[in-house]
């Protein structure tokens, strides 16, 4: 159940970046869409389904493997989210019109950084998990064929005299 939960944040923190990559396209090209995505309470929706998502499945994970640098670089992704979304309160509320389609620099490489950076976590909280789970629940990573024989190989049979 947890890679179900890692891979909607890796899929949900990289619509994050292409949200913020692409969002000035879509105000040139789409003003009326452009103008959507771009409102404030958008960036708010994302973000209520990205933090509760990256905590639960980072958290689930930590129980799992203990590996502290998982769950320290998913607090950074989201610490940086929290900030992306701090700086676009503040411009949004600290001059009377925000012009149609702009967003503040800082806001977009914060908002990128923390999109990059719940997908890598979310990918290390994955890799994490299946080393430390059961093997019956994944396949073998390698197998050791030295035991078996190829087709190439023929079985060695012994005589009995």
């Amino acid at each position: 159940m947890n890679e179900f939960w890692d891979r909607i944040g890796i899929s949900a923190s990289l619509l994050c970046v292409i949200h913020c990559l692409f969002s000035p396209v879509l105000v040139l090209f789409l003003p009326v869409l452009g103008e959507f995505v771009s409102e404030q309470w958008f960036h708010w929706l994302i973000a209520g389904v990205v933090i509760p998502v990256a905590a639960g499945a980072l958290w689930l994970g930590y129980r799992r493997h203990r590996n502290q640098k998982v769950l320290a670089l998913g607090a950074i992704g989201i610490g940086l989210l929290v900030t992306g979304l701090y700086i676009s309160y503040l411009e949004t509320h600290s001059s009377s019109v925000r012009e149609l389609g702009h967003q503040n620099p800082l806001e977009i490489v914060t908002m990128i950084a923390a999109g990059l950076t719940l997908a890598s976590a979310h990918l290390l909280n994955l890799r994490a998990c299946r080393v430390h789970s059961p093997t019956v629940d994944r396949p073998p990573l390698r197998r050791d064929h030295s035991s078996s024989p190829t087709p190439s190989q023929p079985e060695r049979r012994e005589s009995g005299l």
